[in-house]
């Protein structure tokens, strides 16, 4: 019986033949890198923003809303 499963590519003379594969394989890696670290990274500057709104802000209109009241 013959297998269907598709034949590896390991040998020095097929990374010759493909360098497109390898290029975009290393380009799709990089991207997938960035992308996860700009996004742990914006996560930290959310919670450091909104941590910083909570406790400056949110007091501040608090007692602006309680001196317009008569």
């Amino acid at each position: 019986m013959a297998s269907s499963k598709p034949r590896k590519c390991s040998s020095l003379r097929c990374r010759l033949q493909f360098p497109i594969l390898t290029q975009t394989k290393q380009t799709t890696s990089d991207t997938d890198y960035i992308a996860n670290r700009l996004l742990k990274n914006t996560g930290k500057a959310t919670w450091i923003a909104g941590t910083t709104f909570l406790i400056l802000v949110v007091p501040l209109i608090i007692e602006m809303d309680r001196e317009q009241q008569p």
